[in-house]
This record gives structure tokens, sequence and C-alpha cells, in this order.
């Protein structure tokens, strides 16, 4: 597996590997190296035949919180809505156990006050591609320098765990 794609699809594969969720990663898609902005693309495959697709970066292009995320929003879908885990929420919410599961969100741990931007980042003002054109991932490493890819309660926004520690077992570990 290349670098990038097992920096953007390794943290939520491993609170897959937690979960006892199987999977095989396909590396499908090469970048062009005639197109300095295309992205590579990783299928994770299931036990049902089902892949999802994910974005992964072009060789040597940083991995930024936001592509994670991505990746961590698709393949939590996956999970849901293919059931792999029956009609059990995933992952499931420690603070309101089997009620709904948690969801990725991005986290600034070093913040006064904790601030979790919106699961749609067409939503933030800074990360809107319409009102940013010019966005890319340095300026995104500039401006979110300690953004972090957490798993939170659905309900309250609470973080419980970053995104590739559900099998360490500890809020503890989670960013606050």
């Amino acid at each position: 597996m290349r670098p990038e794609t097992a920096a953007v699809l390794g943290p939520v594969l491993r609170d897959w590997d937690s979960s006892g969720i199987g999977y095989r990663v396909q590396e499908d898609w090469a970048p062009s190296p005639y197109d300095p902005h295309s992205a590579a693309v990783a299928v994770v495959w299931t036990p049902d035949s089902s892949g999802t697709g994910v974005l992964t970066g072009a060789p040597g292009e940083p991995v930024t919180a936001q592509v994670v995320l991505a990746a961590a929003d698709a393949l939590h879908d996956a999970v849901v809505e293919g059931r792999l885990l029956g009609m059990r929420p995933w992952p499931p919410c420690p603070l309101h156990p089997g009620t709904h599961p948690l969801t990725p969100r991005l986290h600034e741990p070093d913040r006064g006050r904790a601030r979790h931007l919106d699961r749609d980042l067409n939503r933030h003002p800074d990360l809107d591609l319409d009102r940013n054109p010019d966005r890319n991932p340095d300026r995104d490493r500039a401006l979110y320098p300690d953004l972090d890819v957490v798993w939170a309660c659905m309900r309250t926004g609470e973080v419980v765990h970053r995104v590739g520690e559900l099998g360490s077992g500890c809020a503890e570990s989670a960013p606050r």
C-alpha cells in the first residue's frame, strides 16, 4: 500500500480491525504524471462484496485531517449502511449505549474552548471551496495545524476517541 493510502485509511482501518470488521484494500488507480491535480483512489472491499472508494491523494502530497475525515466518513457509512455488524451502531456511543453510533468530526484540541467543525465541510466558510477556490492542503495545514479527526457523540458533540484509537478502550486518550 502506498504511504499516502496508509496514512489516509490506516486510522479508520485500525478501528475496523478492533471491531472485527473484515476488509481488503485495492488501489485501483494511480495518479497521472501529466495531471498534478489528480488524486489516487483506493477501494475498501468488505466480506459482503461491496466496495467503498476513497480518495487517498497523489504521491508526495501531504495528508490533511480533511482527507482523513472524508475517508472516516465514507467508511463509517459503509459499516452503518451495509449493516456489517448487523443492526449494532458502529462505533457505539458509550455515552448513550445501544442508541446511536459515534460520528467522525474535526476537532481543535488546543483552543481555549473546544470547537467542532461542521460534518459538512462546505458549511465551514474557511473550508468552502466556492468561497476559497485557491484552497490547498498546505494552506489548510497552516490555518488548522492542530486539527484532529475524532469520533464524537452525535447528540452532544462530545469527543470520545481519536479515529484510529477505538481499540485502545480508554476515553482518556480522546482529545479535550
